[in-house]
């Protein structure tokens, strides 16, 4: 199973629009940069999405961004193909 879209906003450090990557051809992804860039909050954004069945849902709505009062919004599309 592959990630093939991911979309973020009003989470942790991603504030305001919504942040979108788009992996359409089964892409890997490298995550760097510096300090308060936001890696740590796209892990755990991923973190929170998987384990949303086991009442996740109330460490999103405690991680969203402090300084916005729109709710906090993480959205994964999976392709279970083999090759997509």
């Amino acid at each position: 199973m592959r990630v093939t879209r991911f979309e973020i906003a009003n989470y942790r450090a991603f504030r305001g629009d919504s942040f979108k990557l788009e992996f359409s051809n089964g892409e890997n992804l490298l995550v760097y940069g510096e300090n308060g860039a936001g890696k740590s909050s796209l892990y755990y954004s991923v973190q929170d999405f998987l384990e949303a069945a086991s009442d996740a849902r109330l460490l999103i709505d405690a991680n969203r961004h402090r300084f916005n009062a729109l709710p906090a919004v993480i959205r994964l599309t999976l392709n279970s193909r083999a090759n997509p």
